[in-house]
């Protein structure tokens, strides 16, 4: 795709149109694609050569509200999370964050304020508060002790 790849397509589309559900198509299969567009916001992935009758059952499956996978991708993503030696995919965080929620939320590890982020980043306290709920969202922690926690597992520090 020429502006931007699927799972930042995705994730915009996400971001936007929190109800829409995306089901992505495409030829990667490897099973870090398959983490980052589910955590982007997909609610499924197929692949382009699944037979059209497959397709078309999923596209339904998908609109009433379930999550599908590639009936090829299911049982290696499946053996990949159960294996207890793996660590999950490290799922970069351009993937799912801005580059404003990432400033943020690099602000928001240091212990800074919304008020401080506010002065520093030259936004309001609103814009803050927008940014902070939208980080805690995409990934997936409760408060800001957790998105501290993540930045610090999932964001280099600048040298």
């Amino acid at each position: 795709m020429p502006v931007c790849d699927g799972i930042m397509a995705t994730r915009k589309i996400h971001l936007r149109h929190p109800g829409t559900k995306i089901l992505v198509l495409t030829t990667f299969a490897n099973d870090d694609c398959v983490v980052q567009a589910l955590a982007a916001g997909a609610c499924g992935y197929l692949l382009k050569d699944t037979d059209t009758t497959q397709v078309a059952q999923i596209i339904r499956a998908v609109h009433r509200g379930h999550t599908l996978l590639s009936p090829t991708i299911a049982p290696a993503l499946m053996a990949r999370l159960a294996a207890p030696s793996r660590k999950a995919p490290r799922i970069p965080p351009e993937s799912l964050l801005s580059h404003r929620e990432i400033e943020v939320l690099k602000l928001v590890s240091q212990g800074k304020s919304n008020r401080e982020i506010a002065l520093i980043l030259h936004l309001t306290e609103g814009t803050v508060k927008n940014h902070i709920t939208a980080i805690l969202s995409q990934t997936g922690t409760a408060d800001r002790t957790q998105a501290a926690l993540w930045a610090k597992d999932n964001i280099e520090e600048d040298g």
